[in-house]
């Protein structure tokens, strides 16, 4: 197999989602004794890692079985690679989820308590509409591929 091949077949949305679900198991199986703990507006939530972690990547196999399946489909591939990413940002969802607890002072009361929350809840919200646009766009491109039937054997890879 050359560079290329090796390259065509590493990129395919499948592949991808099986990466990103080891990545995804491998840091629950190392930080399995830590948690997140999540501040949403007057709620707290502490969360351990396995929670996130194993049933995570089981979606993402998921996903990537459909891939798998309807690959002989005549999908869109901008829209395939969209949802894969996606996934990217829901890490940065749960990091910018997480408290923070760098809040400023000034002597023992903080100075604006909710400041740093309101940006954190805009992220936050900019990320899951992003998660979300995902996975209309996955559903729409699954319909699609469907309606245009399979793909020829001059259009397939």
């Amino acid at each position: 197999m050359n560079n290329a091949t090796f390259f065509r077949w590493l990129i395919r949305p499948e592949i991808l989602l099986i990466i990103m679900a080891a990545f995804f198991a491998t840091k629950g199986l190392i930080y399995s004794h830590d948690a997140i703990d999540i501040h949403l507006h007057d709620t707290y939530y502490i969360i351990a890692w396995p929670l996130w972690a194993f049933p995570g990547p089981l979606v993402l196999l998921l996903f990537a079985l459909i891939y798998w399946l309807t690959r002989n489909f005549r999908q869109w591939k901008g829209l395939q690679y969209f949802h894969v990413l996606s996934f990217l940002v829901v890490p940065f969802l749960i990091a910018s989820l997480t408290v923070d607890n760098n809040i400023p002072t000034s002597g023992s009361m903080p100075v604006d308590y909710f400041e740093p929350y309101s940006n954190t809840q805009r992220l936050g919200a900019i990320l899951s509409g992003i998660f979300i646009l995902g996975q209309i766009v996955f559903i729409i491109n699954l319909i699609t591929g469907f309606i245009r039937g399979k793909k020829t054997l001059a259009g397939a890879q």
